[in-house]
């Protein structure tokens, strides 16, 4: 059975419901949607697999269910464009907080190195050659 609904949630948008389970660590949870893999391993695999679904072109609109595996309860919902545009923030000593999420881009921050944990360089594509 498909868990992707055209009867509606609170409306008319179609529903994506995923189900959750945990993996590895107690923090951690893949997230499934017809038993296919969307987030082998994520801390807020509802957000990420929002985004996943996303990509893969389903509506912004659709309404986003998740479930626990072996639970009927619907544990979140959000619309799928809404989802997709969020991650979740943990800072200082204050409680986990909804933020805007963007894209990790290869040149933010700096790595660092194994032998000093000093910055990395990054060189231009022309002197890499």
């Amino acid at each position: 059975m498909s868990k992707i609904h055209t009867a509606t949630h609170r409306g008319k948008a179609p529903v994506i419901e995923i189900i959750v389970e945990p993996v590895g660590h107690h923090d951690r949870f893949a997230a499934r949607l017809d038993g296919r893999v969307l987030v082998a391993s994520s801390r807020q695999p509802f957000l990420d697999a929002a985004r996943v679904l996303l990509r893969e072109g389903h509506d912004p609109r659709s309404v986003l269910v998740m479930r626990h595996r072996g639970s009927s309860t619907e544990s979140l919902h959000a619309c799928l464009g809404v989802a997709a545009g969020l991650t979740v923030e943990e800072r200082d000593a204050r409680p986990p907080r909804f933020a805007r999420w963007k894209a990790l881009h290869l040149t933010d921050g700096s790595s660092r190195t194994a032998e000093d944990d000093a910055p990395g360089t990054h060189l231009p594509a022309e002197a890499a050659e």
